[in-house]
């Protein structure tokens, strides 16, 4: 399995391309995207590739969570 993380924009279509590559290539390897970017979620979707946004599975974020860090 490739993974590709994702965490700007400028990753989307970048890495897409690489995975359409490696794909061509080779389609029995399994990709898949781990997206910190929401907005590009769509675009890999679009793409025929499987994505994980990382924020499904956060839960509840603490307000104060900075404090625990002295920030």
């Amino acid at each position: 399995m490739i993974v590709f993380a994702v965490i700007a924009e400028r990753d989307i279509n970048f890495f897409i391309s690489i995975a359409k590559r490696i794909q061509k290539k080779d389609s029995s390897k399994a990709i898949v995207f781990i997206s910190f970017y929401e907005p590009g979620n769509k675009n890999i979707k679009l793409s025929g590739f499987k994505v994980y946004n990382i924020y499904n599975y956060l839960g509840a974020s603490n307000p104060n969570i900075f404090n625990d860090f002295d920030i």
